[in-house]
């Protein structure tokens, strides 16, 4: 359930940031994104750090696991 919830709840910010950067990812990768940066996530207290943390994940797992 914590899981759905984390998804629910930074999916949206995950959207705009890959329109803003032009990742091209679909949905179920932006899922993914979420969960690989859940353990950070699961601590933040708004979206400006949500989204840094985002960003870094992204930049750190692209092109391998997303």
């Amino acid at each position: 359930m914590e899981r759905v919830r984390l998804i629910e709840c930074w999916l949206p910010l995950a959207h705009v940031l890959n329109r803003e950067y032009g990742w091209g990812y679909d949905s179920a990768t932006l899922e993914l994104l979420i969960l690989l940066a859940a353990p950070t996530l699961l601590g933040v207290c708004n979206a400006v750090e949500a989204r840094a943390i985002l960003l870094r994940v992204e930049r750190k797992h692209r092109g391998g696991a997303l």
